[in-house]
């Protein structure tokens, strides 16, 4: 393949990404009011929509050379401002948090005669609440300890760095339900050698 073939695949590439990131994250932003800078995907797929049909090679080389395109991709930067944005203040930050919260009543609460934990699980939308944060996709935006295949995981790594002993760690038992009246109806009790952990109110008390 010869080179000048090569960089116009690659241009291609781009006005491909440029066309679905534009449309398709822009329509996410409005159905989950998610902070964006939504002018910015309007003006990409509004100068996309000049792009001549011609997408050969040589057509594409060509078609690069209009001002549509080169205002197309000095959108690149924003684009890319706007989605550290969401990743660090909505997916990371919120985490982040929730991991401290869980961290710091686990150490403060556990004792050596604890051998059960007991997990009520957020809700899936515990972040609207706290922060604000709509839920979007499988995850986006979403307590991890809602999942049911968190909790025992990370309740037992958590115990490991704060006594340093994995075998004990892997020897607690960890039961989790999903929410407050799931764990009632579950009919456990409370003993010295338990611990209650309610992951929803933690985050809705929690500073940050």
């Amino acid at each position: 393949m010869r080179r000048r073939d090569i960089i116009s695949l690659l241009f291609l590439f781009t006005a491909v990404i440029f066309i679905f990131y534009p449309v398709f994250y822009l329509s996410i932003s409005i159905q989950t009011k998610r902070p964006s800078f939504g002018f910015l995907k309007i003006t990409a797929a509004f100068r996309l929509s000049h792009l001549k049909a011609d997408i050969s090679p040589t057509g594409f080389l060509n078609s690069y050379t209009a001002p549509s395109i080169r205002l197309m991709m000095s959108s690149a930067p924003g684009c890319l401002i706007n989605a550290g944005y969401n990743f660090r203040r909505e997916f990371l930050y919120p985490l982040t948090n929730e991991y401290a919260v869980l961290k710091n009543f686990i150490s403060i609460n556990y004792r050596p005669e604890i051998s059960t934990i007991y997990f009520i699980r957020p809700p899936e939308d515990a972040f609207v609440k706290r922060y604000g944060i709509v839920p979007s996709w499988d995850e986006f935006g979403v307590p991890s300890t809602a999942k049911y295949w968190t909790p025992e995981a990370l309740v037992k790594q958590i115990i490991f760095e704060k006594t340093g002993n994995r075998v004990l760690a892997e020897k607690i038992r960890v039961e989790s339900w999903p929410g407050n009246d799931a764990f009632l109806r579950s009919g456990k009790n409370m003993t010295n050698q338990t611990l209650l952990i309610n992951a929803g109110e933690l985050l809705l008390k929690a500073h940050g």
